[in-house]
């Protein structure tokens, strides 16, 4: 249960694109399952992806988990993080 209310329902701000990525040091490379909830079957699709906590309700994830889940700038997410 502590996962779950863990868990933010966040607007993603930016995209972070994997050269940007590997240029962090290792202290700010975050992950967090990123989670969307389509209208369709699945209903429910999860991944592992790059994230940073952004101000207000909003973060940053990895542009390929992202474009994995069908997500841009200005969508929103459920995201638990995990670091």
């Amino acid at each position: 249960m502590s996962l779950v209310s863990a868990s933010r329902h966040l607007k993603i701000a930016q995209l972070l694109a994997p050269a940007d990525l590997a240029a962090l040091p290792a202290e700010k490379r975050k992950r967090a399952v990123v989670a969307m909830e389509p209208n369709g079957p699945p209903f429910f699709r999860a991944l592992l992806a790059a994230y940073e906590e952004r101000p207000g309700d909003t973060c940053a994830i990895g542009a390929d988990a992202a474009e994995s889940l069908g997500l841009g700038v200005g969508d929103e997410a459920w995201v638990l993080p995990l670091e």
